[in-house]
Order: C-alpha cells, then sequence, then structure tokens
C-alpha cells in the first residue's frame, strides 16, 4: 500500500515477546513483509532478547540477524543500553559502551527505566546519559506504558533528565491520551524532547502538538509487532494538518536526528 508520504517508523522490534502475539512476526523478514503491506518504508528496530532477557545479548543478536538477512537498506538497528556500572554492558565506561555502538553503525539508543530497573537520575545513569548527549546520539525512552491508565512514566525523573541534558534528544514512547497536562510543560520548557506517534491518540492531539510547539516535537511509529501499524498509519494519514507536517513527522524528524549523531 504506497503512501503519499515516506513513512520510516522509529517503533519496532524483532524477535519474539514474551507475551504471545497471534499473527505476529518475529523475524526480519516478517517485519519487512508487514512493512511492505502497510506502506513503510523503513524502521528503526531493536531486539526483544535485548528488552526481556539481556541487552548485550540482544544488541549483538539483532546485528547478527540485520547481517544474516543482508543488512537491508531499510532497517537501521537501535541499540537497547543500561548504565554501565554493573559491567552487563561490557564496558567498564559509559563512553566505550558508547563508542563500540557508533563503531557497529548503530546511531540510536532505546532505555527501559522501569522494566530494566534503574534511575534515570545522574547519581545512576549520568555518564551514560552524557556519553550519548556528546555524540547526539537520540535516546528513546519506553517507561512500559501499554494501557491509557497506565502511570509508570516517572515524570519527575524525565524532567531532572531534560534539564541536566539540555543537548540530549529524548523521545518519549508510548504515550497516551492521558499524558498532555504532564507532556505540554516539557515540551514548552525543553525544544529537545520529543513524541512518538504509536499510542499518543488525544482527540485532534496531533494538530494540537504541531500547532502549539511545531511538527518537529513528533515522530511516527507503530510499536510492531506488538501492536498493529494500521491506527498509527492512518492516525497520521488523516490527521488535519499541512503536507510539510506530514512529511516531517512520517520520516523527515527522524532522519535529521539520525543524522547529526557524531
Amino acid at each position: 500500500m504506497p503512501q503519499p508520504f515516506a513513512l520510516f517508523d522509529c517503533n519496532c522490534m524483532v524477535g519474539r515477546s514474551p507475551v504471545r502475539q497471534p499473527g505476529a512476526f518475529f523475524t526480519v523478514a516478517g517485519l519487512l513483509e508487514e512493512m511492505d503491506r502497510v506502506g513503510i518504508e523503513q524502521a528503526l528496530v531493536y531486539s526483544s532478547v535485548a528488552q526481556h532477557y539481556d541487552p548485550a545479548t540482544g544488541n549483538r543478536l539483532l546485528l547478527d540477524e540485520l547481517a544474516a538477512a543482508g543488512w537491508p537498506k531499510r532497517l537501521h538497528p537501535c541499540w537497547v543500553l543500561l548504565p554501565h556500572t554493573t559491567h552487563e554492558m561490557g564496558a567498564d565506561s559509559a563512553e566505550v559502551v558508547v563508542e563500540r555502538m557508533l563503531a557497529a553503525g548503530v546511531r540510536a539508543a532505546r532505555l527501559f527505566p522501569t522494566q530494566h530497573r534503574f534511575s534515570l537520575s545522574d547519581w545512576c545513569a549520568g555518564p551514560l546519559l552524557r556519553a550519548l548527549e556528546r555524540h547526539r546520539v537520540p535516546v528513546f525512552i519506553d517507561f512500559g506504558n501499554v494501557h491509557w491508565s497506565d502511570r509508570n512514566t516517572d515524570w519527575d525523573a524525565l524532567y531532572r533528565l531534560l534539564k541536566d541534558h539540555a543537548r540530549l534528544s529524548v523521545v518519549l514512547v508510548h504515550e497516551g491520551i492521558g499524558s498532555d497536562r504532564y507532556l505540554y510543560p516539557l515540551l514548552e520548557a525543553f525544544p529537545d524532547l520529543l513524541i512518538e506517534t504509536s499510542y499518543y491518540q488525544p482527540h485532534r492531539g496531533i494538530e494540537a502538538i504541531c500547532r502549539r510547539f511545531g511538527h518537529e516535537r513528533l515522530l511516527f511509529g507503530t510499536g510492531m509487532p506488538v501492536w498493529a501499524p494500521g491506527p498509527a498509519v492512518s492516525m497520521l494519514a488523516y490527521a488535519d494538518i499541512s503536507a510539510e507536517a506530514r512529511r516531517a513527522i512520517g520520516s523527515e524528524n527522524l532522519r535529521r536526528l539520525l543524522g547529526a549523531v557524531s
């Protein structure tokens, strides 16, 4: 299903989910097939093993799976990271962790602070956040919300992170309909905070963000394969926004972030 605007999905996973999702793909080939079906041109992907078992193992497995598939140019790896202090990332400094990531061709990082049980505060994650900030690596933060009524997001920790790391591009993943009273003050105060769209479904929410803060603050994402891509594609396709804004949200904003990594 070709789209009249390019789509670069910032939120895709490869691998099996601990909770079986009937009909869901779990391979690189399955992801590409689903992307073709709904008209998604490119995707940023992380490993389910990195989320649900061990980040270092999952990150290596992701690169191996992409290599085995001929490293499709349409897919871009995203590593799941932890603070370095337990040496679970295989290095004794955060800078080395990030340098290894960049050397492997990976230009985005994902954090699961709630699921992986670490604090985003500087006493815990500070060295990692500073290393990512130095290299302008965009950081996707997933607090594990799966329902609109979930209250997993640590908004105070997010505020401190944004305040202490002003040059860090932070993408908040899978925030839903009940988030605006927290989100708007942060979007107003911190220009490098962005929202991934897969679960952001307030009535005319995309339009309101574009009008108030600019279309640069939104990234298209689907949450595949745990969530179906159709609603996210339709939400952007039918949003009452300009063609320029649709292109920016659909792909250009993510390309800009990845292109700034050094």
